[in-house]
């Protein structure tokens, strides 16, 4: 099986040739390969330094696949470039399934500042909450919508909801805050 058939056979919950792997996010890019990730600025600056940026992710991503075997290639750029999803596509080829990420999609452990506020108007102001919830969303169903369209095969929420011991509010509030609104974006 080639990489992309591999992943989408997974996620069709059907028995691929051996479990697809990948990372969220490769970390150890200077000890592994004596590299570094491009600065933020680079992404933004000038068509060169943008090309620039674009190369020296590029390298990085491609010792990742090759001495990593990743089938899929999760991607982080500085800000939201959208043009260099369609750059990785021309470069890496189709069989490379690529991610784009939406983080604070739903309400999460890293999005919220006053825990005792929010603990409290989970119970006495759950409209708030819907209101957040639902801004939250909105943004996160646009961001998809230009990562399809940039060329990413599938999206990556990497939201908090959970501690080890569990989910960070009860059941029942994760249900009407985090996963029907998630549902949305799972149905995109």
């Amino acid at each position: 099986m080639t990489s992309r058939e591999r992943l989408f056979t997974a996620l069709k919950c059907q028995v691929p040739d051996r479990p697809p792997h990948f990372e969220l996010e490769f970390q150890i890019v200077e000890e592994a390969f004596d590299l570094r990730y491009p600065e933020g600025e680079l992404w933004v600056g000038s068509a060169k330094e943008k090309r620039q940026a674009y190369e020296r992710a590029l390298s990085i991503y491609h010792r990742i696949l090759e001495d990593y075997k990743w089938d899929a290639l999760p991607v982080i750029s500085g800000s939201h470039d959208y043009d260099f999803y369609p750059f990785l596509r021309k470069e890496l080829g189709p069989e490379v399934p690529l991610a784009g990420m939406i983080w604070q999609s739903t309400i999460s452990l890293e999005n919220i500042d006053d825990w005792m506020a929010f603990s409290t108007d989970l119970f006495e102001h759950p409209g708030k909450q819907h209101v957040r919830a639902r801004a939250l969303m909105d943004y996160a169903l646009e961001r998809a919508k230009e990562l399809v369209d940039a060329g990413c095969d599938f999206i990556i929420v990497p939201d908090d909801i959970a501690y080890n011991e569990g989910p960070f509010m009860s059941p029942k509030h994760m249900d009407e805050f985090v996963f029907d609104y998630l549902s949305e974006l799972v149905g995109f």
